[in-house]
């Protein structure tokens, strides 16, 4: 895992490097921004990368589930202001209510259809996973049943979904912007032991950790 000084401009030039890696300079990108520290963290690089011309196009998507009432309207407002502020698209998906029992995987249904949508009209899709999410989708993976030559992680690029941040910790992240006094959302519910990756991020990494 690579750890980088507490600024921005370590997570901006890991970012950097990834692009020219994958030769993905002016190309048109979307990124996903929830509200959360390592989302805002990717939305200020790309921000960035649009004013210095490394990319041709940017939009931001974010999905407001409803799930948490008031807080999901104040992670959307909050994502917007953002937007207004550094004078880029803003795009809001209000996906209906689940309707399955599991509410997990129709978040991900909807996450993924929004996706395949801003790749058929030519973005590229920027997340803002790190190595903390590669170890808990591994370790659900696993937990599932998957056999081990299954359960590999996340790529940095697939062709259409771009994750330039998978060396690093969602730690590092969040120092980065709080050196930087970069102000982000908290979701109430990553602290609860409602959902499966929860309970592996807040009760079993602390021990394999």
């Amino acid at each position: 895992m690579v750890t980088y000084s507490n600024n921005l401009e370590g997570l901006w030039s890991l970012a950097r490097h990834k692009i020219k890696d994958f030769s993905l300079e002016n190309q048109r990108f979307a990124v996903g921004v929830s509200g959360g520290a390592d989302s805002i963290g990717l939305f200020h690089v790309f921000c960035d990368f649009l004013k210095k011309n490394i990319i041709s196009d940017l939009v931001i998507f974010h999905i407001n589930y409803g799930l948490r009432g008031e807080e999901s309207d104040g992670d959307e407002r909050f994502v917007r202001s953002q937007c207004e502020a550094q004078a880029v698209p803003f795009l809001l998906h209000n996906p209906p209510q689940p309707i399955t029992t599991s509410v997990q995987e129709t978040a991900r249904n909807v996450r993924l259809d929004l996706q395949a949508q801003l790749n058929k009209r030519g973005f590229l899709v920027a997340l803002a996973h790190n190595a903390d999410d590669i170890s808990e989708t591994v370790l659900m993976r696993l937990c599932r049943g998957t056999a081990p030559q299954q359960a590999a992680g996340m790529t940095y690029f697939n062709g259409q979904i771009f994750r330039p941040w998978l060396d690093i910790s969602r730690e590092t992240i969040r120092n980065a912007l709080s050196a930087a006094h970069l102000s982000w959302r908290e979701d109430s519910s990553n602290t609860t032991g409602l959902y499966t990756r929860n309970r592996i991020r807040n009760e079993v990494m602390p021990i394999l950790n």
